[in-house]
């Protein structure tokens, strides 16, 4: 089996060639999955229906002109903080240190938070997965 980086440096042709090899054994089943999951797709394909893509392409945009703006903006304000040198604003170093746990600690909720939404979301996916497979 070829490495990943051996595959990049292939080119179409040779690529084509390892494609039509039929010394290559395809695992069984393979044929039914594929034709299973092809189905799945165009069945999601007709439920967006053409009427919806419109939108997503303009919601795409405004969210990459969003994106755009948010880095020049972020980039403006690291170029004006950078010019400002840190101040310690505490003498006790305890109390520095009990301050950094708190807010990991607020950080390490936030994590979880979006742990458990992950695999909310997860349930969805798998469930809708088994739908469209079934």
């Amino acid at each position: 089996m070829k490495s990943i980086k051996e595959i990049e440096r292939m080119s179409l042709e040779q690529l084509e060639a390892v494609s039509l090899d039929e010394s290559i054994p395809v695992p069984e089943g393979f044929d039914k999955r594929l034709s299973e999951s092809m189905m799945a797709a165009q069945t999601v394909d007709l439920l967006i229906g053409d009427e919806e893509r419109p939108h997503r392409r303009k919601a795409l945009r405004t969210a990459a002109a969003a994106a755009a703006v948010t880095l020049l903006v972020g980039a403006g304000v690291a170029l004006t903080l950078k010019s400002e040198r840190p101040k310690d604003t505490f003498d006790d170093p305890y109390l520095a240190y009990a301050q950094v746990q708190i807010a990991f600690e607020r950080i390490s909720d936030g994590l979880q938070k979006g742990m458990a939404m992950a695999d909310d979301s997860q349930n969805i996916i798998d469930r809708t997965t088994a739908v469209f497979t079934e």
